[in-house]
């Protein structure tokens, strides 16, 4: 799998399994929602001004900057929105979200509580988590460290380290993360 992106808001790069590279911001066309004029590819099928829905069809998990849970729902049914195009199976849904609760010990303590009432650096890496239970095969991340403490930063460094998707990365904490994709 290689996802290519092509002078879009000035950025070039490609990135394939396994491997993170680095970027100095992520422009929302990623996602589908930002029109452009560069060219974003997946195994060579543009996607260009493509309709969000078909690119996290495609396997596409855009983790924008921000605490963006869903404060009125619990940890939990914030996990499960983020698996939402595998809804109807409910044992793969929650094998994800046991993957999930692996990664972020934390999230598993804390299922039923409401995502308004977590600490800032909690709701961010609820925000990630939701983002992996779409079990992406591109994950593209905006600054996912913010407002985390330095011991929430070395295990959010580490479960983007254990992953097997290709992951774009604009984030100055977690500099020097970039990796190739080990043959």
């Amino acid at each position: 799998m290689t996802f290519t992106v092509r002078d879009v808001d000035g950025l070039s790069f490609s990135v394939t399994d396994g491997e993170i590279v680095e970027v100095t911001h992520l422009p929302p066309a990623l996602a589908g929602l930002e029109r452009t004029t560069g060219s974003i590819t997946l195994d060579g099928v543009e996607l260009a001004n493509a309709q969000p829905d078909r690119i996290a069809a495609l396997g596409i998990s855009f983790v924008p900057a921000g605490r963006r849970v869903f404060g009125d729902l619990t940890v939990e049914e914030n996990l499960t929105l983020g698996a939402y195009r595998a809804r109807r199976d409910k044992p793969l849904v929650a094998q994800r979200r046991e993957r999930v609760y692996a990664r972020f010990p934390w999230l598993a303590s804390r299922p039923k509580q409401l995502a308004r009432t977590l600490s800032g650096g909690e709701q961010q890496l609820l925000v990630v988590a939701r983002g992996l239970m779409s079990d992406p095969r591109v994950l593209a991340l905006e600054e996912p460290s913010a407002g985390l403490a330095d011991d929430a930063v070395e295990a959010l460094r580490q479960a983007l380290q254990a992953l097997d998707a290709a992951i774009v990365l604009a984030d100055n904490r977690l500099s020097g993360i970039a990796r190739a994709a080990s043959a």
